[in-house]
């Protein structure tokens, strides 16, 4: 099993970014998983059984201004999901994509986004925090 769940944002106007950061956010999210996918799902083909899970996001949905860069590796990650999927249909190797909505975690922070109306609306709390928070 292979759980690629990355993502690194970056808000702000696309035409005002740093190209240094842009391609962070596109290695990171695009380049690093697909080359993980890649080097895993092989052995998981040859086996004829696995399970890759891929973390997209809602905002590939979306067009995301803003957040253009973030939101298309995003839409890139669905498609790639997709594809994946089709192309090991005759095999017992399955390709979900897990598409979570605004979460609460450090990545708005990171991402220069906490401004933002995604960044200031509620979020979703992830269950391993709620569960770490409630422990005395």
């Amino acid at each position: 099993m292979l759980l690629a769940s990355v993502g690194v944002g970056l808000g702000g106007g696309f035409l005002h970014q740093d190209f240094g950061r842009i391609r962070r956010v596109i290695d990171t999210n695009i380049t690093g998983t697909i080359y993980l996918i890649q080097k895993v799902g092989a052995d998981m083909r040859a086996r004829n059984r696995g399970k890759l899970l891929i973390t997209g996001s809602i905002a590939g949905f979306t067009p995301g201004s803003f957040q253009a860069v973030y939101n298309g590796t995003k839409a890139f990650l669905a498609s790639f999901a997709l594809a994946l999927r089709d192309e090991l249909k005759e095999t017992e190797v399955t390709v979900p994509c897990l598409m979570p909505g605004p979460t609460d975690t450090q990545f708005f922070r990171r991402a220069d986004m906490l401004d933002t109306p995604v960044g200031q609306a509620r979020r979703t709390i992830p269950r391993w925090w709620r569960k770490q928070a409630s422990t005395p």
